[in-house]
């Protein structure tokens, strides 16, 4: 892709000199560093990693969906998903389509789990697990600073109850 020229000039950089770009979140260019600081053939290691990173995000999207809806609809919502042409076309470039898929699906089964769950333990191991997906999923694309205020927005609906869990959105 286009952007795959940048990532990988950015990444060089900082493997060669250790100082993260402020053009770009840190996350995705600091695990492609990581690639070419340690791998004989960075980019063909990176597209592997991208194509194994599948199947865990591949687990949590059915888990996550088995939450929520029947789950031979959660089974066939995986393969459309591992359908589609857009899959195997970002395995296929160094991008950060993939990791940010992962980081997401599993942020929502947290999420789910959390809103789920029974016991005061389950309360705290799910709530941080999906703190350090959505704060991880922040530094691989700005933009999932929104899974940060759902899960804001979730503990506070569980927690305070939606009165006061407004109130604090709103303020």
């Amino acid at each position: 892709g286009i952007d795959s020229k940048t990532y990988l000039t950015l990444a060089t950089e900082v493997a060669a000199t250790g100082r993260l770009p402020i053009s770009q979140p840190p996350g995705f260019i600091s695990v492609l560093a990581l690639f070419i600081a340690y791998a004989p053939k960075p980019v063909l290691y990176y597209k592997i990693f991208q194509f194994l990173l599948l199947i865990p995000t591949i687990l949590c999207t059915v888990a996550a969906a088995k939450i929520i809806i029947p789950d031979r609809i959660a089974v066939w919502s995986a393969v459309a998903l591992l359908s589609t042409a857009a899959i195997p076309a970002y395995c296929a470039t160094v991008q950060y389509e993939i990791p940010t898929m992962f980081l997401v699906s599993a942020n929502a089964l947290f999420l789910l789990r959390y809103w789920r769950s029974k016991t005061n333990r389950e309360n705290t191991q799910y709530l941080w697990a999906a703190a350090v997906s959505a704060l991880t999923g922040m530094l691989f694309r700005e933009v999932l600073f929104v899974f940060t205020l759902v899960l804001l927005l979730a503990v506070l609906l569980k927690s305070h109850g939606k009165k006061q869990a407004l109130i604090v959105c709103l303020v």
